[in-house]
């Protein structure tokens, strides 16, 4: 996981209304406070992808070495009416 924050976003509470709709609570966490298994935290931000040599070119030098790549470049939530 590359991040160029020191708070990452995820979810909590999610409760299922209908097939096609979800409630939940959006959370932040602190990015030293995350982990799992076979998680790599790295912060920095991403510039470049070296798709030949499967490596993630990072602004300040690092190049990290992936398997499979999953670009997640945040999103700003649209609120829906009730009306």
């Amino acid at each position: 996981l590359v991040a160029a924050s020191g708070l990452l976003k995820g979810v909590s509470n999610v409760v299922k209304l209908t097939r096609f709709t979800d409630t939940f609570d959006v959370v932040e966490q602190e990015f030293d406070k995350i982990s799992g298994p076979n998680t790599e935290l790295v912060q920095g931000e991403a510039v470049g992808i070296d798709v030949p040599n499967k490596q993630l070119l990072l602004r300040d030098g690092r190049k990290i070495g992936y398997g499979k790549l999953c670009l997640c470049t945040g999103a700003r939530p649209k609120r829906v009416s009730s009306h």
